[in-house]
């Protein structure tokens, strides 16, 4: 559950539309509500994200501990580091200095934050008010190992593979993605919810972290978050400029696996024995449900290339309607793909 491997279904768009957010559920409520969806796959054959993995893992919460999950992290997380301004999202409190949610409507007018049911406010996959602040302090713990040890961390910032030992398409960890972005390892993670967007991107072997919190829905807080980190190291610069392509078959083959995947058809893209070990069917179908729920593709364009432990590795730049997508490709002497990672940024 906490690494997107349950196979427990979404219940809200782009594939449901199942949860009124007008509604105040009561825990069994909730509960009844995603028992009634079957799991969308066997759990750990394939990743999808799922809310609704975490506001079940929050219930658990309260029944192992005995209380509500977010008095649990106030006396276990907040309180013991002075994180004096964080703390679960209501709407009856009187909250000092409390920042407004903002929304832009289709034809750009600014409106206030769409009202949310409180009880969907308080659950485990989010809900939470915080400071710039108040987060550094726990970016702080993480790495002195206040909280968590190097051992849970370490096991929290890995990606699982799947049951059959194949690694999945997205690099979940728990709780957070796990990237790697121009061979630096990037651990981070974004949100949005009720007219706010927020980011926060840990690159541990620069000993950086940036966070940003923004009171404007889909504002793509986390492409500020990579600008910002290149203004304190330019190796982490985003690619958005063209190269001249001088391999065009190799782009062309590479616009054919997007195109393939989206159709949900079987590659035709020539791959090593490594590459066909990666780019599995659920590899390549997790793609696709990608593709078809940010897409359509709307640009293709090599930004990167590069000769890197004497194989040829290209950096494409893939814009969607909702998405920008970095697929670092890694090539055989012959032109067979060998690996492809995927550097997602909303």
């Amino acid at each position: 559950m906490l690494n997107h491997q349950s196979g427990i279904a979404q219940l809200t768009p782009p594939d449901r539309d199942l949860l009124d957010l007008h509604h105040d559920y009561t825990d069994e409520e909730y509960i009844r509500l995603a028992s009634s969806v079957a799991l969308d796959f066997e759990p750990g054959t394939q990743v999808a994200y799922s809310d609704t993995a975490y506001v079940l893992l929050g219930f658990v919460i309260d029944r192992v501990a005995g209380r509500f999950y977010g008095d649990l992290l106030a006396d276990r997380v907040f309180r013991p580091l002075g994180m004096s301004r964080t703390r679960i999202v209501s709407d009856a409190d009187i909250i000092p200095d409390r920042a407004s949610g903002y929304e832009l409507a289709a034809d750009g007018t600014l409106r206030n934050q769409a009202w949310v049911a409180q009880s969907l406010n308080r659950t485990a996959d989010g809900s939470l008010y915080s400071t710039v602040l108040d987060l550094a302090r726990w970016d702080e713990a993480l790495t002195a190992h206040r909280i968590l040890t190097a051992d849970e961390l370490q096991r929290m910032w890995s990606v699982d593979p799947h049951r059959d030992r194949r690694q999945p398409f997205y690099h979940y960890g728990y709780g957070w993605e796990i990237n790697s972005w121009r061979g630096r390892r990037v651990i981070e993670y974004d949100g949005s919810w009720q007219g706010f967007q927020a980011a926060m991107a840990r690159y541990a072997d620069r000993q950086l972290t940036v966070i940003v919190l923004t009171n404007l829905s889909l504002c793509r807080a986390q492409r500020i978050a990579h600008t910002v980190a290149a203004l304190f190291d330019p190796a982490l610069a985003r690619l958005d400029t063209s190269l001249p392509d001088r391999r065009p078959r190799l782009t062309r083959q590479f616009e054919a696996l997007l195109a393939e995947a989206e159709h949900g058809t079987t590659t035709a893209l020539p791959l090593t024995a490594a590459g066909r070990q990666l780019l599995s069917a659920t590899w390549i179908a997790a793609l696709g449900r990608d593709l078809r729920a940010t897409g359509p593709v709307e640009t293709t364009t090599l930004v990167g290339e590069t000769i890197s432990r004497g194989a040829l590795e290209r950096i494409y730049r893939v814009e969607t309607k909702e998405m920008v997508d970095f697929f670092t490709v890694r090539y055989d002497d012959g032109g067979a793909v060998d690996d492809v990672s995927v550097y997602q940024e909303y």
